[in-house]
């Protein structure tokens, strides 16, 4: 068995206590109103591991609240692109955050987008 490098251990070490902590955390700030505090919580989770889909979609809910919505929607598009198989509520999120801006033809757009992938999915035509 292999030596583990030290610095990969703490940063291991210090993404099993973000993960551990940011749900009451976040949860805490979200039902107190401090979008602020949620969106610096999940961001410090990002830093430590960027493809944490969960942390992601927090931060562009969080984002969505505080009116930042082009970011918030990027960071649903990021999950999307790192996964091999999107979740599909990512685009619904998507769609939401438009509605959030009165960007109704964008948020049908991304729905509409969403219904043709899930009717290629299941074989239904056009």
């Amino acid at each position: 068995m292999g030596v583990v490098e030290p610095c990969r251990c703490r940063k291991a070490a210090k993404l099993d206590e973000v993960l551990i902590v940011l749900p009451p955390k976040v949860r805490k700030a979200i039902l107190g109103r401090r979008f602020d505090q949620a969106i610096a919580i999940y961001r410090e989770a990002i830093a430590i591991n960027p493809v944490n889909a969960r942390a992601r979609r927090g931060l562009g809910q969080a984002l969505d609240f505080t009116g930042q919505h082009a970011d918030a929607r990027a960071q649903y598009q990021a999950v999307i692109d790192a996964a091999a198989q999107p979740p599909e509520y990512m685009f619904l999120d998507i769609a939401a955050s438009y509605v959030f801006e009165r960007r109704f033809d964008e948020a049908q757009n991304t729905a509409e987008s969403l219904f043709r992938r899930t009717e290629s999915k299941v074989g239904g035509t056009g």
